[in-house]
């Protein structure tokens, strides 16, 4: 237990320059979730919410017509 503990030259030198890029990381992810701009609010098109009487319709919405399908497919359906 007398004797020193003596590192070999490049493990200090690997762990400083670890060090240094682990200060580096730690305050860059400080500095860049301190910018944070606060979430926008959304604009709604609904005059003041909440009011008596306001309802809410569900319209369904047809699909569309066979004409619209391409010559490829009608010529798959008519092939089967």
């Amino acid at each position: 237990m007398g004797k020193d503990a003596h590192m070999r030259s490049d493990v200090k030198l690997g762990f400083a320059i670890g060090g240094v890029l682990l200060a580096v990381l730690i305050v860059y992810v400080l500095v860049v979730s301190g910018d944070a701009p606060a979430p926008k609010k959304l604009a709604t098109n609904t005059p003041a919410a909440g009011k008596a009487g306001d309802k809410v319709s569900l319209e369904p919405v047809a699909p569309p017509a066979n004409g619209s399908q391409t010559n490829s497919s009608q010529a798959k359906s008519q092939n089967s």
